[in-house]
């Protein structure tokens, strides 16, 4: 799938791209058994450290923020995806959307990862696994409709109009 792709390097992520990550560990390669990714976060870039390049993303125990290079160095795969519609008001919904959670410790949702193996599972906004977050973030700041089951990993490029990446470190 990389050779086929457009290469972006990470630096150009802007705020409500999706890091879509394969990565080694026993967890990933069961996940990937059902989705071709293993994990997504949302890109953030703040205002004040825009140099830097950060991700939003739901892992144990909460929603955290992260440096986007620390996620894309330990994995096998690396890739963005830009959906359509990022306009910068979208962009400056996604920041605020997505930094309330950080702040206020939305707990991961082991439960719904699991269930999410077997069919997918409604999103909830009280806990989040991965794709969930992204997608819940999306739908608050209208880049998704309501309505639809939260997605995995590999779901993204699939249910979003949007632009597929192959990430340069």
């Amino acid at each position: 799938m990389n050779g086929s792709l457009p290469k972006i390097s990470l630096k150009d992520a802007i705020t409500g791209d999706c890091l879509l990550l394969r990565s080694g560990g026993l967890v990933a390669r069961l996940i990937e058994a059902w989705s071709y990714y293993s994990h997504a976060a949302l890109v953030l870039r703040l205002p004040f450290r825009d140099e830097c390049v950060y991700v939003a993303e739901a892992t144990l125990p909460e929603v955290e923020l992260r440096k986007a290079e620390d996620k894309v160095r330990h994995t096998r795969v690396a890739h963005l995806f830009r959906p359509a519609g990022l306009d910068a008001s979208t962009r400056s919904c996604l920041l605020k959307q997505a930094t309330e959670v950080v702040a206020c410790g939305v707990r991961y949702d082991v439960k719904s990862l699991v269930a999410n193996a077997f069919g997918h599972v409604s999103a909830d906004a009280r806990r989040y696994f991965c794709s969930e977050f992204v997608w819940d973030m999306w739908r608050r700041c209208g880049i998704v409709a309501e309505g639809r089951k939260a997605p995995r990993p590999g779901d993204i490029p699939k249910w979003v109009h949007g632009t597929l990446y192959a990430v340069e470190v």
